[in-house]
């Protein structure tokens, strides 16, 4: 599947380079990620919008809709790194392609999580927000009745494998930048020192930017960790 690789280096001339982001923040949900794109944005040299999940990529009518995805970075256009942080597009179908298309040059940052504990935070998430359902949901329904009821909410984001190997299929693995939720939660500065060098970019000045780390906020009751070494690209 090396063929939509050699295809997008061009890019989309309709989206000038400046005008686009070359550093895609793809997921996953509930895993840090906020604190993680905050502190992303504190580097000098880093440009994101105010608006994190603008989730651009993952919709059909994007091609009509251009003009305003380049509005977002309009004011990043002299940043050596602009962002978009949106962590619908790592399960997303439709994202991997289009960014290849409309941002071939990106790196992509994906941060992930136990999977069992990455569901049921998404499922206390989810539920506040009545599963995004447009009527009330009766019950509310457990963690493994909502798993039954809704598996593309609960389920399939955590799906990791599958999803980065679409993501593979478009962009070259020295393009990737995985890393676990625990060292989000535990040694921010050592993924940040990480990530600098990945992206090329200096280390910032520690006053000016200063951390925290992903809030733990604890609802219900917490499943065991699983095994280790769960995250890995897709062979």
């Amino acid at each position: 599947m090396a063929e939509p690789v050699a295809e997008a280096r061009l890019g989309d001339s309709r989206l000038p380079p400046r005008l686009r982001p070359n550093l895609l923040g793809i997921g996953a949900a509930k895993a840090g990620t906020t604190s993680l794109a905050e502190a992303i944005a504190r580097h000098p040299d880093v440009f994101m919008p105010p608006q994190k999940e603008l989730n651009c990529l993952h919709y059909g009518d994007l091609d009509e809709r251009l003009d305003e995805y380049a509005a977002y970075f309009r004011d990043g256009q002299h940043a050596r790194i602009r962002c978009d942080f949106s962590v619908r597009y790592l399960a997303s179908p439709q994202a991997p392609a289009a960014a290849a298309r409309l941002a071939p040059d990106s790196r992509i940052l994906a941060v992930l999580r136990n999977p069992i504990d990455q569901v049921q935070s998404h499922y206390w998430h989810l539920l506040r927000q009545n599963l995004h359902q447009p009527a009330a949901v009766s019950g509310p329904p457990d963690l493994f009745a909502a798993l039954e009821r809704f598996p593309t909410l609960l389920h399939e984001p955590a799906l990791y494998g599958k999803h980065l190997s679409r993501w593979v299929a478009y962009f070259p693995r020295s393009a990737f930048f995985v890393v676990e939720y625990e060292e989000v939660a535990h040694d921010l500065p050592g993924v940040l020192s990480r990530l600098y060098q990945f992206l090329d970019l200096p280390a910032p000045d520690a006053a000016a930017t200063p951390l925290e780390a992903p809030a733990r906020r604890r609802r219900g009751v917490h499943p065991r960790q699983g095994v280790s070494g769960w995250v890995c690209l897709p062979v």
